[in-house]
């Protein structure tokens, strides 16, 4: 949707259903999908416009839209639209009421004063005066209605009707209605007929009138949902109730409805008129005019007691909102019971009525309910029962009342009912009596019911408990107790009503049932129906009714039925599929030709349907998938059915609703088919054969798995045996360097005597680093380098300006953690000295040890400016050479197999631009992580 807001519907040839948006964007509906500019580049206005105003279909099947408060129009004719902007009309935007086509280049526009034809050239043709001056206008189901300032509806130049006021100034919609010659006009306190002028729907904001297939009439409210009309809608009509109070007691006799209001009035209903027949407050205000003194008899334990008090003072005692007892007789004698006040009224067939007889009886507690027999009077308080013979209350002997009470322990009362023998029927919490005369009797044979509300009518009890269970019972031939239904339902119950002999309705919180009672005294002698119907307000206060008609009392509406209507079968609900959706596509359900589905779609498959209800009545949705005919109905509380389905084929889904009352519309049948799945392929049945490949593998890879773990164990034996031959190569390095040193110190005792103190300290340094450093796998690098430093401080000595030497280490390196095998360096710098400087025999002979790291890998570098490797003297032992060189090779072979850390050595004689050798490098390279 490209707004929220939808204001009205137009529906064109082709099928699109165009909706009426706030923002101005164009949008329709079709197959199951909303199009808008996104999808349908014609849609797209290149101007901001207002809100559409108007939808109207053409001669020719294009659709003109007019937008609000703007000169612009636009027309559309099947994926081709031409906006229009009719600025040359002499009229402000705002007042431009109505625009219609009435050839391939013109259109008729209505302003307020007048109507003009204009071509699309933007020249104004003709002009003429309209009859009316117009200020509004409706545009309902494909006609537009133009409202003028005396608030005449006119359709076509041709007048409908006037309202008239207080709803002159709040029309919101109008629909003539042509078959029954009525004109309906939505207000903002609900619906008009005329020319009647039936109020309908009060103090309901009407937003639209839309006719059905079916002749009924759906409503449309801003405050209360939708309503619907039956055809000819003249069963029901609604009234004010004048005290806007709750209705304690209502009856009709003789066709006339009498009612009573919370507050003591007394209201007949009569010819589609209200009229008050007693004011309570009216008759207090001229008793106390009349009586300064206001004597009463008063309950005082079992004694009855006459007191005197003032008037002012019987004011200033008595609450405002007493409860009141009613009963009306066959005789149209209202009893009027409030505990002070006690009358008698008649003449109700007059245009007020009169007090007959008034008994001063005061009770302090609140009388709750009344029943008037041939001989008695029953009086039903919260825990006590007063009775009085009828003669007596006319003789108005208050000392004729009797208070009579099931037993002593005061228990509540709460059912109250009367047979059809005249029997009086009270429950308390857990046992049901019966009174005859003054007589109270338990009912034993009913056991404890426990019933809250409970009525007798052709031998069935009907009531419920105080658990909310529902029950209906009666009596076998052997006074045996029978319950014939027992409901645990979601409702809330509440009252029970007598319709006639045989009907009665049963009230609750969210509907009502009809007791349809057949044979009385039998099992099967009844049934229930829910009945549905939009007309009747949910928890009424008061229901009243007979065989013609049914008033419903409800938040100070009264409401009235036809009664034959409550058992009118609704209207056959009807189900339509909108769309089948999966994960890649929409597939509307009204498309030509079959829907087939990719197997690959089908573990994801939404179908949208949309139920409908003419009655107005809540539905229940059941649906039903399989592959033939058969049925397995399942119950569904959304519009969208999702299915994860894993078989081709065909599938049929069919969704069906029912109706409160069990009424089932007709089924609605999708049918769709899943294509075969991919592996009937030849590609799947090549893939197929490759999988039978992997899994002989897997076999043969689990039967090698065992073995796998033999060669393991073997692994790990041959590792420790590495570092055992890596501890002996380490070990072998340690005579050799002695061996080096030794020799160097008897040199220096032949040559050079002087300097052999200072060699023996420096070589006893380095013999005790060599001792700690050889028993170790790994010494730190600073370790390493401080015995490189001795060792060439202890060849400087000996062979002084012929070797020179420079360390250069990157700064940057934590040389206390980074861990290398000792004696790694030594060699490659004793290496560079005899075989490399020495040979040269130069001033000029430097060896440089330069230590760096690079793109995680640490370099140790040696180099010399020596001989080279090819230019090595003859003297040199190639045998004492081979041995640390081969020694260190073997040694990084060993490194390798048995740790993460990679290790390369690399021996590169170096060269100039012209080929001269310039010396030899010796680099080894560590590459790991934790560089």
């Amino acid at each position: 949707m490209p707004d929220n807001e939808v204001f009205g519907f137009g529906e064109d040839k082709y099928n699109r259903l165009w909706m009426s948006t706030f923002n101005g964007s164009l949008c329709y509906y079709k197959d199951g999908i909303i199009h808008t500019e996104r999808d349908k580049p014609f849609l797209r206005i290149p101007r901001k416009v207002a809100f559409i105003a108007s939808i109207m279909n053409e001669y020719d099947g294009s659709v003109t839209i007019k937008f609000y408060q703007s000169s612009s129009f636009a027309n559309i004719i099947g994926e081709t639209i031409h906006l229009f902007d009719a600025k040359q009309v002499n009229e402000a935007p705002l007042k431009f009421m109505q625009v219609r086509k009435v050839a391939p280049d013109k259109y008729e526009i209505t302003g307020s004063t007048e109507t003009f034809i204009w071509d699309t050239s933007g020249r104004v043709t003709n002009t003429r005066q309209n009859a009316y001056s117009f200020c509004g206008t409706f545009p309902m189901n494909d006609r537009i209605y133009l409202v003028d300032t005396t608030y005449t509806v006119v359709s076509n130049n041709r007048m409908l009707v006037h309202v008239p006021t207080p709803a002159n100034t709040s029309i919101i919609a109008v629909f003539e209605d042509s078959i029954h010659h009525k004109t309906m006009v939505g207000t903002y306190n609900g619906l008009r007929i005329f020319p009647e002028d039936r109020l309908l729907f009060q103090d309901h904001i009407i937003s639209s009138i839309t006719p059905d297939r079916s002749g009924n009439y759906w409503i449309s409210t801003t405050n209360a949902g939708v309503f619907c009309l039956n055809a000819g809608y003249t069963h029901y009509r609604t009234f004010d109730n004048p005290d806007k109070t709750l209705v304690k007691y209502a009856r009709i006799l003789k066709g006339q409805l009498y009612f009573l209001t919370q507050k003591g009035n007394i209201y007949t209903i009569k010819n589609d008129s209200i009229r008050q027949l007693f004011n309570i407050s009216q008759y207090k205000s001229d008793f106390n005019k009349r009586h300064t003194e206001y004597p009463y008899y008063e309950q005082d334990g079992e004694q009855l007691k006459k007191r005197i008090i003032s008037s002012a003072r019987r004011i200033h005692e008595e609450p405002n909102n007493a409860s009141i007892a009613a009963y009306l007789d066959t005789n149209l004698n209202f009893y009027h019971i409030s505990g002070w006040d006690n009358l008698i009224l008649d003449k109700l067939n007059s245009q007020t009525a009169s007090v007959k007889t008034r008994l001063p009886f005061k009770y302090k507690g609140a009388m709750k309910n009344i029943t008037v027999t041939d001989s008695a009077i029953y009086i039903k308080a919260y825990v006590e029962i007063f009775y009085i013979s009828r003669r007596a209350w006319e003789k108005q002997d208050p000392y004729a009342f009797h208070l009579v009470q099931p037993n002593k322990k005061r228990e509540r009362l709460f059912g109250w009912a009367q047979d059809h023998d005249g029997g009086i029927w009270f429950s308390t919490v857990d046992s049901l009596y019966k009174i005859r005369d003054s007589t109270i009797t338990v009912q034993k044979e009913y056991g404890a019911p426990g019933l809250r509300k409970f009525g007798i009518w052709n031998g069935f009890l009907m009531g419920y408990k105080h658990d909310n269970t529902l029950q209906i019972c009666h009596l076998d031939a052997n006074r045996k107790l029978v319950i014939d239904t027992s409901i645990n339902g979601s409702s809330i119950w509440d009252d029970f009503y007598q319709i006639d002999s045989t009907h009665i309705l049963i009230s609750s919180n969210d509907k009502y049932r009809m007791v349809t009672l057949t044979h009385p005294g039998r099992k099967d002698g009844f049934h229930i129906q829910t009945v549905e119907s939009r007309f009747i307000p949910v928890q009424s206060e008061f229901v009243c009714a007979d065989s013609n008609v049914s008033y419903f009392f409800n938040n100070g509406t009264i409401t009235r039925l036809d009664t034959k209507r409550l058992f009118d079968a609704p209207a056959q609900p009807v189900v339509y599929f909108l769309s089948l959706q999966t994960k890649n596509k929409i597939y509307s359900a009204s498309q030509n030709g079959p829907i087939t589905i990719p197997y690959s779609d089908a573990n994801d498959i939404q179908l949208n349907y949309i139920p409908l209800s003419y009655s107005g009545g809540d539905l229940r949705c059941e649906y039903s998938i399989s592959q033939d005919s058969t049925t397995n109905w399942r119950s569904i509380d959304e519009a969208t059915i999702n299915l994860y389905l894993t078989r081709s084929g065909n599938y049929y889904v069919r969704v069906r609703a029912r109706t409160l009352s069990d009424s089932y519309s007709p089924v609605a049948i999708l049918q769709f088919t899943i294509q075969k799945p991919f592996w009937t392929t030849w590609w799947f049945i090549l893939i197929a054969s490759v999988i039978v490949v992997v899994l002989i593998w897997w076999t043969t890879f689990s039967i090698a798995r065992g073995m796998l773990r033999k060669k393991q164990k073997a692994y790990e034996a041959d590792m420790k045996y590495q570092r055992m031959e890596f501890k002996a190569l380490n070990a072998l390095m340690n005579p050799h360097f002695i061996f080096n040193t030794l020799n160097n110190i008897q040199n220096l005792f032949k040559n050079q005597q002087n300097k052999a103190d200072e060699y023996f300290v420096t070589f006893s340094r380095l013999i005790r680093q060599n001792m700690q450093n050889v028993t170790k796998d790994t010494i730190s690098l600073e370790q390493e380098l401080n015995l490189v430093a001795n060792y060439l401080k202890l060849e400087k000595l000996r062979f002084d300006e012929f070797v020179n030497y420079k360390i250069d280490v990157d700064p940057e390196l934590d040389l206390d953690n980074i861990f290398i095998p000792p004696l790694l360096i030594q060699p490659l710098v004793e290496n560079a000295i005899r075989h490399g400087l020495l040979p040269k025999q130069s001033m000029d002979n430097l060896v440089t040890v330069h230590v760096y790291e690079k793109e995680k890998s640490l370099f140790i570098e040696i180099t010399d400016n020596g001989v080279g490797l090819s230019g090595k003297s003859s003297h040199i032992d190639p045998q004492h050479e081979s041995l640390g060189l081969s020694n260190l090779r073997k040694r990084i072979e060993h490194m390798n197999r048995t740790r993460t850390e990679k290790m390369t050595f690399d021996l590169i004689e170096q060269k100039d631009e012209k080929g001269r050798i310039g010396g030899t490098l010796a680099r080894i390279e560590i590459a790991s992580d934790r560089w």
